[in-house]
């Protein structure tokens, strides 16, 4: 992404049912979004982006997913007679990042 920050709105960073982890893979899905792309992440490059290991990042979307707070859709494509698998991630929880009345951003 272009920016050079990520936006958590505070009552989903407040939220004490998903750890941080959780809570910053959502955010990084309503970034892309609210930018209107997809997101199709892999599980490295969110590791990578947030320090901790795939297998943490496998933890944490088998449960966002569990819980109804993302969508994960997978997708196989044939290429030259090879099957390629791909993912696209879909925020269910989303939140109005716009500012309140009064704050000028220019």
């Amino acid at each position: 992404m272009s920016k050079e920050f990520l936006q958590v709105n505070k009552e989903w960073l407040s939220n004490t049912e998903f750890s941080l982890l959780e809570k910053l893979i959502v955010a990084q899905i309503n970034e892309y979004e609210r930018n209107e792309k997809v997101c199709y992440m892999s599980d490295k490059k969110f590791a990578d982006a947030f320090g901790v290991s795939t297998q943490q990042v496998t933890r944490a979307m088998k449960k966002l997913a569990d819980n109804n707070i993302i969508q994960r859709n997978t997708k196989t494509v044939s290429n030259n007679g090879k099957a390629s698998k791909y993912r696209t991630l879909k925020a269910i929880v989303k939140y109005d990042y716009s500012l309140p009345e009064g704050i000028v951003t220019s």
